[in-house]
């Protein structure tokens, strides 16, 4: 009978520590959608495309002699689709084709100025080649 009152005492000692090691635990729930918070602001949204410029760069790939863009051909298929439904859905938006800017990756200024240039409201870049 001693022995069970030992283990009894025993263990209402251990339940407590326990109780007292839980009550110091600190538990935070994540969120399962995996959400991140932005650290940088984003650009502002245009919102509708109607009188607007929007600039198309195409980086990658390279111009022919006679100043076609080439590569594998399927960034170029993309953009013209890209370019093609915009266009349905806001009639009075402004392309500048990819095909007026520079296609190259270095030096990274003579793109940028070339898009810059035509002082557009938004710029679609697409990597391909």
């Amino acid at each position: 009978m001693k022995t069970r009152r030992v283990a009894l005492i025993v263990c209402a000692i251990l339940a407590l520590t326990a109780a007292q090691a839980l009550a110091s635990v600190s538990l935070e729930v994540l969120n399962p959608a995996s959400t991140i918070e932005l650290k940088s602001d984003l650009a502002p949204r245009l919102g509708d495309l109607n009188g607007k410029r929007i600039a198309m760069w195409l980086s990658g790939g390279y111009k022919d002699e006679e100043g076609k863009l080439s590569g594998n051909g399927m960034a170029e298929v993309l953009f013209d689709a890209i370019a093609k439904e915009i266009k349905a859905v806001y009639p009075k938006v402004e392309i500048i084709p990819y095909s007026e800017f520079p296609v190259k990756y270095s030096p990274f200024n003579e793109p940028l100025e070339a898009i810059l240039a035509t002082n557009p409201d938004g710029v679609i870049v697409g990597a391909g080649g």
